[in-house]
């Protein structure tokens, strides 16, 4: 299989990821028991100053998943834009994004679950296996 092929793959896990990430982002606050809800009703309530704005749990928490969605989104059309190139530029950008991958999927194995880092550690295979082609194919 050719680069560009398992590099539009690795993208394309990389979205799914991303929209698995957005459930999660979106619906964290939903009543599925007693605990949680008390937790999820205390994070809303509770304000405090943080670095001189006044916010909460939640909303911290709600925008830390924005930003994961939204590097998942970036790492994902970056490797779809990477997927035409064909040089030493191209790897040394793959080289990035597949170490930001198994970083993510450390994190991921640290604080959520495996599906979450299962996704990663594909889209990481394929980049390092395209890295691996293009540099074979250029030597």
């Amino acid at each position: 299989m050719n680069p560009k092929i398992l590099l539009r793959i690795a993208a394309i896990v990389l979205f799914f990821h991303a929209i698995g990430h957005s459930m999660g982002t979106f619906a964290w606050q939903a009543d599925f028991s007693d605990i949680p809800s008390e937790v999820v009703a205390k994070m809303y309530q509770d304000q405090f100053n943080f670095m001189g704005k006044e916010t909460t749990m939640a909303s911290l928490f709600t925008g830390n998943g924005i930003g994961g969605l939204i590097s998942l989104l970036l790492m994902s059309v970056l490797l779809w834009a990477v997927s035409g190139w064909n040089n030493k530029q191209a790897v040394t950008v793959l080289w990035i994004i597949g170490c930001a991958i198994i970083a993510l999927a450390v994190c991921e194995i640290i604080y959520f679950f495996p599906m979450a880092y299962a996704f990663c550690f594909v889209a990481a295979a394929l980049v390092f296996f395209s890295i691996f082609k293009i540099s074979k194919s250029n030597s």
